[in-house]
């Protein structure tokens, strides 16, 4: 399966590496910084998530790379503001400096809009080029501006900043991971479902799975804070924001993995053995 992983993994980055050509010499310094974040050394779990679940519906997962790449831009569109002196302020992101502490702030951000933008478009070239209806077009187009906007990331960074250093419940933790995390993670699915033209059934399927492997994904990520800086990621404000661990302590945070594990793998009984590899994508997410 290791071997699988590493052949998809390199379509992704020979993919990511040919959108973020130059064919515009305005785009120059631009560019290099779009680069430089999109191109660092990351799970690619998004862009890996839409290939896998293109195959398991039976297309040819090439044709969806556009999508993969789109929104693998968008999540490090993402990063780069997380990153910011005014969120998180980050030293270190996949390996490397944060990306705003060589190139500037303001360079930082427009690289982040940029990226944005990119992805959408990439996203809408892939519709067209698999032939998409226009009420199905406009669904993919709200699925993800919903995800980055105000029933997504944005909201669930403004709740991640809200209740930094305040008492916060459970239940408010879960909606910052709903919103920052989960959101991108569903309409990942949701969109990669709409482009291979499955059913509605199979799309609500879809996006539960998203749903609590996006929530599984994030408790993992504040399990394993602590080690962060090893795995090249590091923010000076990190002990400051909403925290599982923190709140519930090593086993209920690991018990609250493993039920989301459950319930995400659960949700693809409908599939059968098509969905080994969806299944199979929780070895990224060990807790040890």
């Amino acid at each position: 399966m290791e071997g699988y992983w590493k052949e998809k993994e390199k379509l992704v980055n020979q993919a990511l590496s040919g959108f973020l050509k130059s064919e515009n010499k305005n785009w120059g310094e631009l560019l290099r910084w779009m680069r430089y974040s999109t191109l660092a050394k990351g799970k690619r779990i998004r862009a890996l998530l839409v290939l896998i679940t293109a195959e398991m519906l039976g297309k040819d997962p090439k044709k969806f790379l556009p999508s993969a790449c789109g929104l693998e831009m968008i999540h490090t569109s993402s990063l780069i503001l997380d990153d910011l002196p005014c969120m998180d302020d980050a030293v270190l992101r996949r390996g490397k400096p944060a990306l705003h502490r060589v190139s500037g702030e303001a360079n930082a951000i427009l690289s982040s809009y940029a990226l944005l933008m990119k992805g959408i478009e990439l996203i809408a070239y892939n519709a067209k080029l698999l032939r998409v209806n226009v009420l199905q077009f406009e669904r993919i187009i709200k699925s993800i501006t919903l995800a980055v906007g105000i029933e997504g990331i944005s909201l669930g960074q403004f709740l991640d900043l809200k209740y930094s250093d305040f008492n916060y419940s459970r239940e408010e933790i879960e909606k910052v991971h709903l919103y920052k995390t989960a959101s991108l993670f569903i309409s990942t699915l949701e969109i990669t479902g709409i482009l291979a033209g499955i059913g509605e059934k199979k799309l609500r399927t879809l996006k539960n799975y998203g749903k609590n492997l996006g929530l599984a994904f994030q408790i993992r990520d504040d399990f394993l804070e602590k080690r962060r800086e090893k795995q090249g990621k590091y923010s000076l404000k990190d002990g400051h924001r909403p925290n599982y661990r923190r709140l519930l302590g090593k086993e209920k945070t690991r018990n609250n993995f493993l039920r989301y594990k459950q319930k995400a793998i659960f949700n693809l009984r409908r599939f059968g053995k098509k969905a080994e590899k969806l299944k199979a994508l929780f070895s990224f997410l060990d807790m040890r």
